[in-house]
């Protein structure tokens, strides 16, 4: 086992079976962010699971590796509260986004979002990534059948069941195999589906930055001819901390600017804060997306990034991932509850139809979104900007569209 500080000072144990044999009801292979809250709502239900991991929990919550942050929508806070581990670190390290502006780098049109037009509730929240890693952590620490530095030797699938031999001896035998291990998915191989891919020819990078005025909780997206600058609230006391994610085409070498260049470059293009100076380690990743034929096959389903990719330029990717792992743990829930199969066909199949309806259209519409406005023809500036003019004055369609980055529709 692994420690760290629990604010709960409880876990709850799920007993299943003898030392080298175990046979559950789910093997989730990937136990980050979206495996690791499937683990903690099945847990929650006392539904019994494996999960394993190839990454130490140190690691996992080690911000010097991965200090990216993610924006969690409200319908994503919504899951975890109900799973009971938004208030274990969440609550004190997400910082509310109450408004988000949208504009074109040169334009005078932008489009405003108020969280005050749709509810009380924030439009979402900012965390680093260590914070979402530590809740699940938090929840699946005592838990036996939970396996960290473990990967899978070799899996079989049969009518009845799958068989999982591990790096650590065990044996698994599991009614379902659930996907979870990101964009590179080694067991995705196992359903072999057909996948279309989109290289965008951009790097990301992210950092933290301080800055002399305070943020107020508000969130901008700035396009650029080059790729999106997206700059997003952090928690500090006094409220002068954000993160940037800032796409550019893979040429840029992010590496050989210091930080006194990057530091003027970002307050030349984002003046409103007043100076910044960087606050962390510099990250940086390729850009691509994908979608695929399916997400389900015999005894097997696929969540998160191994099930679909894309752009952040919307900030979607992992709340969609959530999505999967919120109505995945639902059926397999409802079916272990009532004695029905949790690997059948008929709930691998329903749960594909499900997602289906959510993934494609929102991997599609993000992937036009990078395409209309990483260009610098005239023609499309035009309509982006008549576009911005639109959805600001019509207040259905901006309703629309907050209620799909809220995660509410």
């Amino acid at each position: 086992m692994w420690e760290f500080e629990s604010p709960r000072g409880h876990h709850r144990k799920v007993v299943m079976s003898s030392d080298k044999i175990i046979k559950t009801e789910v093997l989730i292979v990937g136990g980050g962010l979206v495996g690791g809250l499937l683990g903690a709502r099945l847990q929650q239900q006392k539904v019994p699971f494996v999960l394993i991991d190839p990454t130490s929990p140190q690691a996992m919550i080690d911000a010097v590796k991965d200090g990216r942050t993610t924006a969690i929508s409200l319908g994503s806070k919504r899951i975890f509260e109900k799973t009971g581990i938004w208030d274990v670190y969440l609550k004190d390290h997400a910082e509310p986004i109450n408004n988000i502006r949208v504009l074109e780098k040169g334009s005078v049109w932008s489009v405003d979002f108020d969280h005050k037009e749709l509810s009380s509730d924030p439009m979402g929240y900012i965390a680093e990534n260590m914070y979402f890693r530590m809740s699940i952590l938090d929840r699946l620490q005592d838990d036996p059948h939970c396996f960290y530095n473990t990967s899978l030797s070799d899996i079989q699938k049969h009518d009845g069941n799958i068989t999982a031999t591990l790096s650590n001896g065990k044996i698994v035998h599991a009614k379902l195999l659930v996907s979870a291990e990101g964009r590179k998915s080694p067991t995705r191989a196992l359903m072999a589906p057909q996948m279309k891919t989109r290289d965008y020819a951009q790097n990301a990078l992210v950092v933290h930055l301080e800055h002399e005025e305070p943020h107020h909780n508000h969130a901008w997206e700035i396009f650029t001819s080059k790729g999106p600058f997206a700059i997003l609230p952090l928690k500090h006391d006094e409220g002068k901390k954000s993160g940037i994610v800032w796409c550019k085409p893979t040429n840029h070498n992010w590496e050989k600017q210091t930080n006194d260049d990057l530091q003027a470059e970002i307050a030349e293009l984002f003046p409103y804060y007043g100076k910044v100076k960087i606050v962390s380690k510099r990250w940086h990743f390729p850009l691509s997306t994908f979608e695929l034929n399916k997400i389900s096959d015999h005894r097997q389903v696929l969540i998160g990034d191994a099930a679909h990719a894309m752009h952040p330029i919307a900030g979607q990717g992992v709340n969609l991932g959530w999505r999967d792992a919120d109505v995945l743990a639902t059926k397999i829930i409802d079916n272990y509850k009532v004695g029905l199969d949790v690997g059948s066909e008929t709930l691998c199949k329903a749960y594909e139809r499900e997602r289906m309806r959510d993934i494609k259209p929102l991997v599609k519409a993000t992937d036009l979104i990078t395409q209309l406005f990483s260009n610098d023809s005239k023609t499309l500036y035009a309509i982006r900007n008549a576009g911005f003019a639109v959805v600001n004055r019509v207040p259905p369609l901006k309703r629309f569209f907050m209620k799909q980055a809220m995660g509410l529709s």
